[in-house]
This record gives structure tokens, sequence and C-alpha cells, in this order.
């Protein structure tokens, strides 16, 4: 069964959703440090576009339900291909964005079940497309990203989009580095004596697994997860320490709280299989709809 929660497929924030009012889509005001340049000839621009889904009242009724100790429908959660049954866009509705983007001459792959195109091309032709023009930004801190101006679709693809995620985003301030051990006040232990958690035997099966996922610029380090056992979780078998799987990037860095999840996840419950999933490409909303299109793939 597929857990079918209160966050629903298609939610966005306001900054992506796409006004149906009308077809322009204003540029939100930056905030000070940023400087805007001309991109290089050779940037290209990476967007998702995604389709208006349907049944989103049925999905949310059925989400309550399912959720509701008081209701028959109780614990029967919707499989992956039941929820695509109710939500699905409309296919003339995917067609019509398949030959808009066809028809310029744009490369895309398309996730017919979720109702999203994947587009990448160089900055020139997207500003042809969406009739903008796209920036550099670059902070004094080191951020830079593409960004476009306020831009525009035809009424009759503006009328079938919920979002163009890839357009408006800049990434976040970078985190601070992780405190030192020596500033840790809750240990893997203390959460053990505080929750009352004793006498548990791992199988250590992959068929019991868990998982963090992380965003915004956000990476891990394993050397620190390593060093993090070693101080904290002494008895714990060879090979707790290490992250059983990396999804979508692998990027060592820093970031106090991808560290902290991975380490507090798998240090109050070693030996569980633990996975990593990261996307940090610091456009929130397109990142979060990629990965929520991934975990439910």
């Amino acid at each position: 069964p597929f857990f079918l929660g209160i966050f629903l497929p298609g939610a966005e924030s306001s900054q992506s959703l796409a006004p149906h009012s009308g077809s322009s889509y204003q540029a939100p005001v930056l905030e000070d440090g940023w400087v805007a340049s001309k991109p290089v000839i050779t940037d290209s621009v990476s967007l998702l576009l995604t389709v208006q889904k349907q049944g989103r009242d049925l999905l949310q009724r059925v989400a309550r339900s399912v959720s509701d100790p008081t209701s028959d429908r109780y614990g029967q959660y919707l499989s992956k291909d039941e929820i695509n049954a109710i939500t699905a866009p409309r296919p003339d509705h995917m067609e019509r964005i398949r030959n808009w983007l066809e028809l310029n001459k744009v490369d895309f792959e398309v996730d017919a079940a979720q109702g999203i195109f994947t587009v990448e091309m160089p900055v020139s032709h997207a500003e042809t497309l969406f009739q903008t023009t796209f920036s550099r930004l670059n902070h004094a801190d080191g951020r830079t990203t593409l960004q476009a101006g306020d831009f525009s679709l035809p009424e009759d693809i503006a009328v079938v989009i919920d979002a163009v995620h890839g357009m408006h985003g800049v990434p976040l301030p970078t985190q601070p580095q992780q405190a030192s051990f020596g500033q840790v006040k809750i240990t893997p232990d203390v959460i053990y004596e505080s929750y009352n958690v004793s006498g548990v035997s791992v199988s250590r099966s992959t068929k019991n697994r868990q998982a963090v996922a992380e965003f915004q610029g956000q990476y891990m380090q394993q050397e620190d997860l390593t060093a993090f056992f070693q101080k904290f979780l002494p008895g714990a078998q060879k090979g707790d320490d290490q992250v059983y799987k990396y999804v979508h990037n692998n990027h060592s860095g820093h970031g106090m709280e991808a560290q902290l999840d991975i380490q507090y996840i798998m240090g109050v419950a070693p030996g569980i299989k633990t996975e990593f999933w990261e996307w940090a490409n610091n456009d929130f909303c397109k990142d979060l709809k990629e990965w929520t299109a991934a975990i439910i793939a």
C-alpha cells in the first residue's frame, strides 16, 4: 500500500503557482546583496512544467477518510496506481503541451502519470519561448543562479499549466558549519533514557529502512557520521555508521540540518538501513516537485 497523507501531489508554493487569470507571470523582488549580469552564451536552464491534475477534491476526501479512525475506510490507503488514476492530467492537456514544445523544437522528457515535462534548453531559446530575459545573479557570499524576469505563456498553454519551476528560484544563504561535539547536550543515550527505549533487536534487513530528505544546499559528510558513532555509539556494530543508499545527488559537504538529520535518525536506531535523499539545487519548489515525483514513482 502507498501511504496517502494530507500532503497532496500538485501542492506548490504561491511563488510557483501559475495564475490562471492570465498568461503573464511577474518576477519576484530580489533581496539586497544580489547583482544581476548578462548570462554567458553557454548557460542553459532546466525547467519543470507541471500540468493541471484532476480529482484533487476527491483525493482530499479520500486522504481524510483513510486517516480518520471513525471512518469505514480508515487505514485503507490507496496504491500508487489508484492515486494516479484519480489525479492523472487530462490526455488532451498533455497533448497540448507536447505539441507546443515540439512545435518550438524543445527537447523534453515526460512523466505522463504525474503530468511533468522536464525540459533543458539554452538561455536564448528559453527567452524566446517564454518571452523573457534571463539574468545571471551573483551574491557577495558566493551564491549564483540564473533567474528569469517577467515571463508569459500563450493563453491556451497557461490555462492547463499548474506551474513552471526553475524560472524564479534563488539559493538560500549558506548555512553555518555544524557545532563541535563539545556543545552537544542531547545524545542518543539521552533520547533512549527519555523515551525508555531498551531491549530492541535490529534484524538489519533491507525490508526495514528509513530515510532523510535534504534540500537547499544541505549536505552530509560520511567522516562526520563515523565520528558521531565513534563518540556516542561505541557499541554499534561495524558498518552501522554507513549510509545504505544515496538517492539523486551524492555530494559531500557541510550542512548543519542535514548532518543532524542523518546522525540522529541513525544514532537512535543503529543497524536500520538508512537512505540519504538529496535535492540540493537551491530551487526549492522545483526540487520539492522532483522529490515528490521520485518518491511515488
